[in-house]
């Protein structure tokens, strides 16, 4: 049983055959508060805060620390006031750094902070399994991505590898650009809920209300850098803005790398409701903007999109995919600046199609 900050701390000393493993469940709320993380404090960590489970803190480009076969239960409870300032050469940043075939449930992760040059997700950084988490609340976590290309980001996870079911992400942040200098970083390949998703990865059940994010370049609303094999079922975003910020390839609810170049195959969007709000700091006209990527293995059904945006309609055309084969009930309010409206029904309207509202 983890009852102090301790206790969890030393979760990272559980190692067998060279991995992290146990069953480790919360008995109470975890708490930390800001002197843990100011010099002298026991999670100071030489300014650098929280050292991610699995993470043996050394810096470089690439990770070599251990990988984590844990089990994790929440219980219900919360981790609370967590933060992590990455350097600007530790690869992975988050509460557990490198899971493989773990599985993390019943958790609330509250008020979590993370500054990284490296990506940065608040759940895991990269799985190498078959990671199952299911029964999570993040609840407003801030997350600045200062990173360059390569280096994705998502408020539940940075690379997703397994599954993930009942996950509500509300009330968080995730940005490139300095709170204090504003100051851009390159934050590529950022997203909500997944900066990348690898094979066969299986989510259901996901709300996101009240988020906002500063995207840059290869940039998503829901995930990003998505490979083969991939199902994303029932999901909801409400109360949620997205300004984005270069002008190479976004999409609205999935991206991949290359869009339209990278040969993905069976991924599957499917009942989706999404109100939003989105705009741009950067010229648009040479923008790519869709749904989802033009590649044909690509799929969205069942959706209901409404959309309130910061720029001319005559910019944003190619909201309309290249292949509107791979859009099945979907239909999509747009609100220009100037107040306007206009509707775009694909196969036939989705709102009799129990989407959730």
């Amino acid at each position: 049983m983890i009852y102090t900050k301790s206790d969890l701390n030393e979760i990272r000393n559980h190692v067998v055959d060279g991995k992290i493993t146990g069953y480790f469940k919360l008995a109470n709320d975890i708490v930390f508060d800001d002197a843990d993380f100011e010099e002298g404090g026991e999670f100071y960590n030489d300014g650098m805060g929280w050292i991610p489970i699995g993470h043996n803190n050394e810096i470089g480009h690439e990770y070599s620390g251990m990988l984590s076969d844990i089990h994790f239960d929440g219980n219900g409870h919360s981790i609370i006031n967590l933060k992590i300032f990455g350097s600007e050469k530790r690869y992975y940043n988050s509460f557990i750094a490198a899971p493989e075939n773990s599985t993390i449930i019943n958790v609330n992760f509250i008020n979590t902070y993370i500054d990284s040059y490296n990506g940065a997700g608040v759940v895991y950084a990269e799985s190498f399994g078959n990671t199952v988490v299911e029964n999570v609340v993040i609840d407003g976590a801030t997350l600045i991505n200062r990173g360059g290309a390569a280096k994705p980001s998502g408020i539940f996870v940075s690379y997703m590898k397994g599954s993930a079911e009942n996950i509500t992400i509300k009330n968080s942040t995730l940005t490139h650009i300095d709170p204090l200098t504003k100051e851009k970083g390159y934050g590529w390949s950022q997203a909500f809920f997944a900066g990348r998703m690898k094979d066969n990865c299986r989510v259901n059940n996901v709300i996101i209300s009240n988020c906002s994010g500063e995207f840059y370049a290869y940039s998503s609303l829901l995930v990003n850098n998505v490979e083969s094999d991939v199902e994303i079922r029932n999901v909801s975003i409400t109360d949620s803005s997205i300004t984005w910020t270069h002008y190479r390839y976004f999409n609205l609810l999935g991206n991949s790398y290359d869009d339209g170049n990278a040969g993905r195959e069976n991924v599957l969007i499917d009942n989706i409701y999404a109100n939003v709000k989105y705009n741009y700091d950067y010229n648009p006209a040479n923008n790519v903007r869709k749904l989802i990527p033009s590649e044909t293995g690509f799929k969205l059904s069942n959706a209901l999109i409404l959309i309130e945006q910061s720029v001319s309609k005559d910019i944003d055309t190619s909201i309309n995919p290249e292949n509107p084969d791979n859009l099945v009930n979907v239909f999509i309010i747009r609100k220009n600046q100037e107040g306007n409206e206009e509707e775009f029904e694909y196969k036939k309207a989705c709102a009799s199609n129990n989407i959730r509202i």
